[in-house]
């Protein structure tokens, strides 16, 4: 697979140039943006010695549905990723004291990060390569979303929305049946930053990206296509729509009656 393949730089010298490619407010957010050391923590300590995949979510819908299809219904997270200046790196902040960035889960032989937290752009690398660092994994599993209209088709009345495409690392060998991210679509954030570190470590990767209108119950339930049974993950089928609507956003149910 080339560097540009499927629109996601696997270059760690190019994906910064990719971006600013692609995005040119990146540049001018950069120069703007005093340097500052994100001095990401992992509190508690988290005990990954015998995790075999890491299970990652970035974005709301997919972190809903590994709560609700994947994870049992007690089960807390038993570290968090933090950082003291939550205010400088994140995109939005929700209070001064707010300094969680990711949740983290142990699961049976699964390591599970929960991230819905945008990343300004500068610092995504270093949240990634401190997530990376700390777990190890054998194998990654990512699932994220992204808005339809970020989604370039030759005939955009085709597609169905929610639509899932993937990406993946030369080391990921199995074929899941989910069509390839086509050219000239790319992905950038969180997301890309893991893919991105399982190609340059050579670890096997395995991204699916949902294209969705808006945050509902469908844009949630449309993850239970992801082929995790591939990954020995077992997931609910059969979840109450009620226990999906009570962790949707606020402002996300309000859409649903109208």
């Amino acid at each position: 697979m080339d560097f540009y393949t499927f629109g996601l730089s696997l270059d760690p010298h190019a994906v910064h140039q990719r971006h600013m490619l692609d995005d040119e407010s990146d540049e001018e957010q950069d120069a703007e943006t005093p340097s500052v050391d994100p001095q990401l923590q992992i509190t508690p300590e988290w005990s990954v010695s015998q995790i075999r995949l890491l299970l990652c979510a970035v974005g709301e819908e997919a972190a809903i549905f590994i709560k609700t299809h994947i994870l049992p219904p007690d089960l807390k997270p038993v570290s968090h990723m933090t950082c003291s200046q939550s205010d400088v790196i994140l995109e939005r902040t929700s209070g001064p004291n707010d300094h969680n960035i990711s949740e983290l889960y142990t699961f049976k032989d699964v390591g599970v990060c929960l991230h819905t937290r945008p990343l300004k752009q500068q610092f995504v690398t270093a949240w990634s390569q401190k997530l990376m660092s700390t777990v190890c994994p054998k194998e990654v599993v990512i699932l994220t979303s992204v808005h339809h209209y970020e989604y370039i088709a030759s005939d955009p009345s085709s597609v169905v929305m929610p639509h899932a495409r993937c990406l993946r690392t030369r080391h990921f060998k199995q074929d899941t049946g989910v069509p390839l991210l086509e050219p000239p679509n790319f992905l950038k954030g969180e997301a890309a930053a893991i893919l991105t570190h399982c190609e340059v470590h050579h670890l096997p990767g395995y991204l699916q990206v949902h294209y969705t209108s808006k945050l509902d119950i469908s844009a949630v339930q449309s993850f239970k296509t992801v082929p995790l049974n591939l990954f020995g993950i077992v997931v609910q089928q059969q979840t109450p729509e009620d226990k999906i609507r009570r962790m949707l956003p606020k402002e996300s149910l309000s859409m649903l009656y109208t």
